[in-house]
């Protein structure tokens, strides 16, 4: 028997599928803890961790009829747990990629603290991937995103058409965008699976 074992009769488990408040709150108390340990374990947060568990038991009494036996519960909402860990992740990862990108031109002179160090490496991160960019799109992006040029002005100093300027810029988000997902699910990956 392993520990996230749950010894339900057949009988029980029907009572599970038909709704049976009583036996829910049976694998609720199982379960609860070890999600929670796994899901505050890679988001380091007592609150979000909270909210995913409570989410992924929501989804379990949802779905419950699709559960074939008691030893599919805990895979089942451990997979459902792990899908929400890593959507908060992700969501995580794009938050500080849009913080990165709005306070760029904002440079402050004051003690390096932990977060000022994250910056700035999701800053040397930002510039490599800009480098890996076609020179007019790389040169378009920094005008725009880093020294807050408007499509006009960048157009009148690349020599380009406004809507040039516009396709250039929204191609090269994109590429930084989908570059940055796919570099931080594999740290993610990488850390914490």
């Amino acid at each position: 028997m392993k520990a996230h074992d749950l010894d339900l009769t057949d009988y029980q488990f029907q009572l599970f599928q038909d709704g049976d408040e009583i036996v829910f709150k049976l694998v609720f108390d199982r379960y609860h803890k070890i999600l929670f340990r796994y899901t505050y374990a890679t988001l380091n947060d007592v609150y979000k961790s909270e909210e995913i568990v409570q989410t992924a038991f929501i989804q379990l009494f949802k779905n419950k009829s699709r559960i074939s036996s008691p030893d599919a519960l805990y895979p089942y909402i451990f997979v459902i747990t792990k899908r929400l860990v890593a959507k908060a992740f992700k969501a995580q990862i794009l938050n500080l990629t849009d913080q990165l990108e709005q306070n760029n031109a904002l440079e402050v002179a004051c003690e390096e603290t932990e977060q000022e160090l994250k910056s700035r490496d999701l800053k040397g991160i930002l510039n490599k991937l800009i480098d890996q960019l076609p020179q007019k799109q790389s040169e378009i992006y920094r005008l725009s995103k880093l020294q807050g040029y408007s499509y006009e002005e960048i157009s009148l100093i690349t020599g380009s058409s406004r809507n040039t300027v516009k396709n250039q810029l929204i191609t090269a988000s994109k590429k930084i965008k989908s570059n940055l997902e796919k570099l931080y699910l594999l740290i993610f990956y990488f850390f914490f699976m």
